[in-house]
């Protein structure tokens, strides 16, 4: 289950491991979303103040193309995330090569240019990676992290904050 905050954007993608050609994709969101764009097998929305519900996908696949009707490929429930005050977002996420880990502008006037600590773990709670980064904005190299879920903790010796990764090539 994917876990949503209120009012953000996220990116949503269908992948087609099925091996059959898949085309015309509908996808219906929760009532409160914002459909910001969409373009085949992928979205945009904005979550506004209702971040939880269904998102179901319809497209035309081999099996809907002989039974002439769209079929759906994807319904899942998106639930409520619990900690949605991190101090910064990830982009991409899902990430394959680079992730950029970003000062939130509320945080700005708090933390601005403030050394952090930053680690990627598994979730086995194995440090995959260790640096200090400073600023508003950097990026980190993931390209060697097999796909999966990950830990980002961001730390500048008074806060700490844990954002989950997902990395997919």
């Amino acid at each position: 289950m994917w876990l949503m905050c209120p009012n953000e954007y996220y990116h949503i993608y269908v992948n087609n491991n099925s091996g059959c050609s898949t085309s015309n994709y509908s996808w219906t969101i929760p009532s409160g979303w914002t459909l910001a764009w969409q373009y085949q097998n992928m979205i945009s929305v904005f979550t506004g103040s209702s971040p939880g519900g269904n998102v179901i996908v319809k497209a035309n696949t081999c099996c809907s193309n002989y039974c002439q009707n769209p079929v759906t490929i994807l319904s899942n429930y998106l639930g409520t995330y619990w900690d949605c005050d991190e101090e910064y977002y990830l982009s991409p996420n899902p990430a394959s090569e680079i992730v950029t880990i970003t000062l939130k502008k509320s945080s700005l006037d708090v933390m601005q240019n403030t050394n952090c600590e930053v680690r990627i773990l598994d979730l086995y709670g194995n440090i995959l990676f260790s640096g200090t980064r400073s600023g508003n904005s950097f990026t980190i190299p993931v390209s060697n992290l097999k796909d999966g879920n990950y830990i980002i903790q961001i730390s500048n010796g008074i806060n700490k904050s844990n954002l989950k990764l997902v990395i997919k090539h």
